[in-house]
């Protein structure tokens, strides 16, 4: 196991670009996670980060040994506030008795920093075939309380966590308390869906490439309000303060449609916005998260350009900017109304009004889409998966907002 941390002093350097400021930010310091235990390397690809109550960051993804005896696990690294490993779990559903080939797609940590995963998986020999989806709970000090194959196809996109309970989809919609007992069960097999919300009610609004769908906290479907345009798989969706809800999906034409729904199910409205991509790129995902006045930020890009929007919520645009600093993985909205973006190693800052005031740059090749940001007060923490020493690693930095 070899780990490194790297400090370096909070040097700042002012740049005037298009008649503004922009401050170009080193971190507080750098952290890599390399799994190898031998002289065998391994690639460590990151898929979810979080942050706890203490300010302690986990970091979620797997392991992967190649070769011909390659071998592919779960990993999950917590880190404390000065980037010192408190501990670190490699896990194997199948306890090494075959190959098993996990891979973590979402995390969520409870109030008492509990921490819950999805994943799929590839078990060799499950009766039900190979293809497994997990759902498993492991404590703040990293130990397996449980873990359970829910469904028995690649199919756990979004994992969210409310009142003790949480909420998969995917195939299916289900809900399971913290113990991980199965609550309900929503079968939706025309729809595999990429996001779950919920609203003050707990009823769920399910969004996937073919519409948004509604469900009651009984499971009774409601409305569906489908998509007009083909579309790729991924979707993203907010509930408003009034009820209405906002849901945004990319074209096959590497555009965005945004559609506003009523409480009933009635579109209110549906707009196309178009960015600068690329349509031989592989995209990036789409991001959307709202503010609390009910504005809108929303985030579609490529490997090669990014484009980040700001709207009110009845569809009109308060501000668009794009560049080409490639793909953005994840965004992050500040107590003050900046705009945290990260991917593709070029992070930035915006203002409220859209005004780039500073960037931080990794200084690594990193994997598409492994980006990803938390943040606790003025203490904010980007992950990776970096290019390092001929190998993947766990990346973390820690920023100090200013």
């Amino acid at each position: 196991m070899k780990n490194s941390i790297i400090k370096t002093s909070l040097l700042v350097a002012a740049l005037s670009l298009s008649g503004c400021d922009v401050t170009f930010i080193a971190p507080d310091w750098v952290k890599f996670y390399d799994n190898s235990k031998t002289e065998e390397t391994t690639v460590e690809w990151l898929s979810a980060q979080a942050i706890d109550s203490a300010g302690n960051i986990i970091q979620a993804g797997e392991t992967i040994r190649t070769g011909s005896d390659r071998v592919q696990n779960m990993l999950l690294v917590k880190y404390g506030t000065s980037g010192n490993t408190l501990w670190t779990v490699e896990h194997d559903v199948t306890h090494g008795l075959s190959r098993s080939d996990e891979n973590i797609t979402a995390m969520v940590v409870d109030d008492e920093d509990n921490i819950y995963i999805t994943a799929t998986a590839y078990l060799q020999n499950n009766a039900q075939g190979p293809r497994a989806s997990l759902l498993a709970k492991f404590s703040t000090d990293g130990r397996l309380i449980w873990e359970q194959i829910i469904s028995n196809e690649y199919d756990v996109r979004d994992l969210e966590l409310k009142n003790n309970k949480l909420y998969v989809t995917g195939l299916n919609t289900q809900i399971f308390n913290t113990d991980g007992e199965q609550q309900l069960n929503i079968e939706h097999l025309d729809q595999q869906a990429w996001d779950i919300e919920l609203d003050t009610n707990n009823n769920m609004y399910v969004s996937g490439r073919k519409g948004v769908s509604k469900y009651n906290a009984l499971g009774q479907l409601e409305w569906t309000q489908p998509q007009t345009e083909d579309t790729f798989a991924e979707a993203a969706t907010t509930v408003l303060a009034d009820g209405s809800i906002i849901s945004i999906i990319m074209t096959k034409d590497r555009d965005l449609q945004i559609q506003s729904i009523d409480t009933n199910g009635q579109l209110l409205w549906r707009n196309n916005v178009y960015g600068n991509q690329d349509s031989y790129a592989l995209p990036g995902p789409v991001i959307l998260q709202k503010n609390a006045q009910d504005e809108l930020f929303i985030a579609f890009s490529d490997a090669s350009n990014r484009d980040l929007i700001k709207m009110q919520a009845n569809g009109d645009i308060i501000w668009h900017v794009s560049n080409q600093q490639g793909e953005i993985s994840a965004i992050n909205l500040d107590d003050n109304g900046g705009i945290f973006v990260v991917g593709n190693g070029n992070n930035e800052k915006y203002t409220n009004d859209g005004v780039l005031i500073a960037v931080a740059n990794t200084g690594y090749e990193v994997q598409q889409r492994t980006g990803n940001i938390v943040r606790k007060g003025n203490d904010v923490y980007v992950g990776y998966s970096t290019f390092i020493n001929n190998n993947f690693d766990f990346y973390l930095a820690k920023y100090t907002d200013r």
